[in-house]
């Protein structure tokens, strides 16, 4: 019973209530919970009253910030709507492209680090957006279940810088554009290494499904520049010797073409260099954009005037726009005939020099990762050509790829005629190479082929 206090006995009590209404209209509360609760609070719904006031709390400035925001506010509104469900925030990640944009970050990498608990965001919550839905729970599962990992992943989803390089990440189709995101978010970059190397492609790599991302299959468009523009390109990185350990090789001639052989009457050479001692090479390619608006698909023919390596054809299988560095410890890989011999006859076959030696691709999936469990044919059929997979000593047993990513052909005919431009040694032909994940069509290349050669493209799902 209130005891009345001259003729304002019922003010405090009053006044009381009054802000206790406030307090629980200002969260959603009503008379009638919880079917009344709202989860909209900062100009975005955030699928439970919990979440939402968390965001409230701790990232109101950056919510408000993504509401406005044409591309961040449908997508934090379809990750909203999960409740944290890792396959829904995976279909989500697919569904809406956002790009490097920095409201997306930056309210991305508050929830993961301030609501946690409240929005059902442990361990950065980074499964829906490195696997696809029917992976992202069990991956998300082996994150959470790993101390380590969890804190790794956390660091990662939970930095804007982190969150930053992955959504540019994501936005890329090609590895130079990739590398790009690495040097403008060098710091987010490192944070997602520490995670992939260790979790992502070691302890959680079968769960999350890792090097099989198909999401993009059917969806893949190439960076586009404007035509007439003159764009200068670095390559760079090492030569190694399959055979030898993935020694260095010095006195290796490369040199870049729109196609290969390379150079030659139709393929021009575009840029070249020599590998030093310590067999690292560093040159400029320039090239012309055409009307196509792509940057240069080029091959880079490798040889050496000491003898013992096989030629080499290395294909991109992507239209470069950009410098690519490949860093002291990558780049292109050769194959001496000797140590080439010692295979076949380990293996049982002979190698026929009339043949294309080697036709062999590192496949990727959409992420740019080395893809496992695929399978590789080829256009051109005949007796004693040698199909393998991996590079382990069961390569010629296996029937798709192990987590290499490495696959091909020994003893390829090159069976058709194709005009060489006036290059040194003819008898060029072309093959088709598919690769494809249980069934489905994932990439598929076309290469020039030529005795005595190998000739290595790179594969990943293109237009």
């Amino acid at each position: 019973m209130w005891r009345r206090v001259g003729g304002l006995g019922l003010v405090a009590p009053l006044i009381a209530v009054a802000s206790i209404i406030a307090c629980r209209q200002l969260v959603g509360i009503t008379d009638n919970p919880p079917t009344d609760l709202t989860s909209t609070l900062c100009g975005l719904p955030y699928g439970t009253s919990l979440c939402a006031s968390c965001a409230s709390t701790n990232c109101c400035a950056e919510s408000t910030a993504c509401s406005t925001d044409p591309v961040c506010s449908p997508y934090e509104s379809c990750l909203g709507a999960c409740n944290g469900d890792s396959k829904c925030r995976s279909q989500c990640t697919i569904d809406i492209s956002v790009g490097a944009t920095a409201t997306v970050s930056a309210l991305s990498a508050c929830l993961a680090a301030r609501c946690e608990t409240e929005c059902a965001l442990p361990c950065g919550a980074v499964a829906g957006y490195i696997s696809e839905p029917d992976a992202a729970v069990g991956c998300q599962s082996c994150i959470a279940s790993n101390a380590g990992t969890c804190a790794r992943a956390r660091a990662w989803g939970a930095s804007v810088d982190g969150d930053a390089y992955w959504r540019c990440y994501l936005a890329c189709s090609t590895p130079d554009c990739r590398q790009a995101c690495g040097s403008a978010n060098d710091a987010g970059a490192a944070l997602f290494e520490a995670f992939e190397q260790q979790d992502y492609s070691g302890t959680c790599s079968a769960p999350c499904a890792f090097g099989n991302d198909w999401a993009c299959v059917g969806h893949v468009s190439w960076p586009s520049l404007p035509e007439g523009a003159t764009v200068t390109t670095t390559f760079s990185g090492k030569v190694t010797d399959t055979f030898n350990n993935l020694s260095s090789v010095s006195g290796v001639t490369l040199s870049t073409c729109g196609d290969c052989p390379c150079p030659s009457g139709l393929n021009p050479g575009l840029g070249s260099g020599t590998t030093d001692d310590a067999g690292q090479y560093s040159y400029e390619v320039s090239f012309t954009v055409g009307t196509s608006g792509l940057g240069l698909n080029s091959c880079t023919e490798l040889t050496s005037d000491a003898g013992g390596l096989i030629p080499t054809l290395e294909y991109n299988e992507f239209p470069l726009s950009q410098s690519l560095y490949m860093g002291p410890s990558q780049g292109f890989v050769v194959e001496t005939l000797r140590g080439f011999q010692a295979l076949a006859q380990t293996a049982g076959y002979t190698i026929d020099p009339s043949r294309s030696l080697m036709v062999a691709a590192g496949i990727n999936d959409c992420l740019g990762f080395p893809a496992a469990g695929v399978a590789l044919s080829i256009d051109v059929q005949a007796p004693n050509m040698v199909p393998f997979y991996g590079t382990s000593a069961d390569a010629l047993q296996r029937k798709v790829t192990d987590q290499s990513g490495s696959a091909g052909f020994f003893n390829v005919p090159v069976e058709s005629s194709l005009d060489d431009g006036g290059a040194s040694g003819a008898g060029l032909g072309s093959a088709t190479l598919t690769a494809t994940f249980l069934g489905r069509p994932v990439a598929r290349v076309t290469v020039v082929t030529q005795a005595g050669t190998a000739t290595t493209p790179g594969m990943a799902p293109g237009p």
